[in-house]
Order: structure tokens, then sequence, then C-alpha cells
């Protein structure tokens, strides 16, 4: 399991981070999970997190700072718990990993988790005391994740299409940033998803 903690920004993350800290203690409790934490290049949180799991003795915990290969590592996760920001759920349905959303989503983000939890390729968790119930009901259940996979699979399909389709209408060679703008924009209205303003 892979946790997505690190930002160059890091106020984003100040609730994200304090639910992960809460979760740690419950850690050893799930004997089917080992959690890798990537802590980017925030040094001093890296430090922190290491300094905790040595003191509640977690050994199914590895704390990794900034990382080069992120879609080789998001590839080789079963499952990624991650903020519903559109270009990491992106990059998690094209690495073919499910997701547990982590935190209160506003905005686009608020689409992005109503569109992936209907389609039943992530789970969405608001608090520490739930992302603990969600890593062990998936921990004692691990077809759960094969069928979240499946799901995500059928959207990341869409998303090619949408990254295609953002190709052709853009300029022969769009950067592959616009390129993931663009299937950000567009995978929505692909999958029929009309975004709700509040009246």
């Amino acid at each position: 399991m892979l946790a997505l903690a690190g930002a160059y920004l890091p106020t984003p993350y100040v609730r994200f981070r304090e639910a992960l800290d809460k979760m740690l203690p419950y850690l050893h409790r799930f004997k089917n999970t080992h959690l890798v934490i990537v802590a980017g290049a925030d040094a001093e949180y890296a430090a922190h997190l290491r300094r905790e799991c040595e003191e509640l003795g977690i050994p199914n915990a590895t704390v990794l700072e900034y990382v080069e290969g992120m879609a080789e590592l998001m590839a080789a996760s079963d499952l990624v718990i991650c903020k519903p920001g559109g270009l990491t759920v992106t990059e998690c349905l094209c690495a073919k990993a499910p997701m547990i959303l982590l935190g209160r989503a506003y905005g686009q983000e608020n689409i992005n988790v109503r569109m992936l939890t209907s389609l039943g390729a992530a789970l969405h968790v608001t608090t520490a005391r739930e992302l603990v119930g969600a890593m062990g009901h998936v921990d004692a259940n691990p077809a759960i994740v094969e069928a979240m996979l499946t799901q995500g699979s059928s959207c990341a399909a869409r998303t090619r299409r949408s990254t295609s389709l953002a190709t052709r209408c853009v300029w022969p060679q769009p950067s592959q940033a616009l390129m993931r703008a663009c299937a950000r924009s567009i995978s929505p209205l692909l999958l029929g998803h009309t975004p709700h303003t509040s009246s």
C-alpha cells in the first residue's frame, strides 16, 4: 500500500498528514499490509514519520523522501492512499492503482471523488478513523482491490481516449502536463458526469 503525502507546498497536506499520523498506531493490525509513505522533498516530515514508526515499533512501514520513479512505484502498489487531485488520480488510473481518497473534497476534487467512487474505482474517507476502517476492510478482503482494479482499468481506458482526443485537438506535440490536464477536464464528460453547481 502506498501513501502519497509529499508536495512542493505542504499546506494542502496538513490534514492529510494528521490523518496518517493518527492511523500509524493501528498499522500493526494489518498483517497483510506493508505501507510505503512518500514524504516528497520534505525531509523534516520524513524524519518525523521514521521516528513515529520506530517509537511505535511498526515493522510494516517504509518512509521514502523524493522519488524519481513514481509511476513504477504506483504500478507496484496494490492500493494508493492519496488526495483526490486531478493529476494524482489520473496517474493512479494510468498505473492501474486503486485508491483510497483521503480528506474532504471541494470543487473539482469533489467531482473526482464522486466520479471514482460511483464507478467503484476508489474508496473515500475523511477521517483517520475512517481510514483505519477502510484499510482493515481491504486487508481482510483482498478481493475488494481486484474489483477496484477492474473498475479503474475501465475508467483509465476512457482517460486514455480523452488524452488521445486532446492530442489531436490542441497541436501536434502537446506537453505531457497539457495532455494530463486535458484528460482530467474531458474524462468526466466522456463518462457522462456533469458537474453539479450549488444554487
